[in-house]
């Protein structure tokens, strides 16, 4: 069973990979620290959901803790609610349900064996005539599913989080980041006509890869700003009206947004990054499709 897993994470990291889709995510050696290491107590039911709707504001994600010090993580949540509330058109909620239902298919997949439940946030592979394919080749999220609600943490996570911040839509083709210490907190419904899961996820994100894939969706979303728009003028060094990705990453805000706030760690307090990683949590609505 082992070397069937591994030989399907060669194949699905072969293949996000060469068609450009990953910026980060994929290993050739197993995580030994990992809640997901045990085995589960019996063979499980799988069930895939696709994510129709993201909201990364903190009013919505107040709930998610990476890190276990009593406090509600989302630093990019924070920056986001900073930028939409002087430029509204940068708003996730409102634009990214479209790309969800095409060019950036995101699954969540959750194996079940009684109220143990193991899950899976991740890109979707399109497939021709069917609904899309999840690699399932990362770690997954621990816990339980009982009475409909679903609260599972320590798993990774890929995230379009530059397509997210791709309010101007410069970018060719999403790309996907590996998040870490993934926390999961969700209602199941199960309708006649459909199967769904509300609630919120966090993660953790590698500093460097946020400050990489987030500076150049910024710089266009704010030279397409008005001349007198107040994070325009912010970040326009020179004075010349186009934002480049080093002016964006040279403002106060943005370092101090991608900074690294949380540290997550392995079930034995090894630290899952090198230095602090940067908190994203989102509200999220998925329906079954598998």
């Amino acid at each position: 069973m082992m070397t069937k897993h591994l030989l399907w994470r060669g194949w699905a990291c072969s293949i996000v990979t060469g068609i450009g889709l990953m910026s980060a995510g994929c290993t050739d050696t197993p995580d030994s620290k990992r809640l997901d290491d045990a085995p589960m107590a019996c063979t499980n039911e799988t069930r895939v959901y696709q994510l129709t709707s993201v909201d990364p504001a903190r009013s919505a994600t107040h709930q998610i803790d990476l890190d276990d010090d009593g406090s509600p993580d989302n630093a990019l949540g924070e920056a986001h609610d900073e930028i939409a509330g002087v430029d509204p058109g940068f708003a996730v909620a409102p634009r990214f349900a479209a790309r969800l239902a095409h060019d950036v298919p995101w699954l969540v997949a959750v194996d079940r064996c009684g109220d143990e439940a193991r899950v899976t946030i991740d890109l979707g592979i399109p497939a021709k005539g069917d609904a899309p394919q999840m690699p399932m080749v990362l770690p997954r999220a621990v816990g339980t599913l009982h009475g409909g609600v679903l609260d599972a943490k320590d798993g990774q996570a890929r995230v379009p989080l530059a397509a997210m911040a791709d309010a101007s839509g410069v970018l060719q083709a999403p790309r996907w980041s590996l998040g870490d210490g993934v926390v999961i907190r969700a209602t199941l419904t199960e309708g006649a006509d459909a199967e769904t899961l509300d609630g919120v996820f966090g993660v953790a994100i590698e500093q460097d890869e946020v400050r990489s894939e987030l500076a150049r969706p910024l710089a266009a979303f704010l030279t397409a700003q008005p001349a007198d728009d107040l994070l325009k003028l912010g970040a326009d060094g020179n004075g010349d009206g186009v934002i480049t990705d080093a002016e964006v990453g040279g403002t106060a805000p943005f370092a101090q947004a991608t900074a690294g706030d949380v540290t997550p760690v392995a079930p034995d307090g090894t630290p899952r990054f090198d230095k602090p990683a940067v908190s994203l949590a989102l509200r999220f609505h998925a329906v079954r499709i598998r």
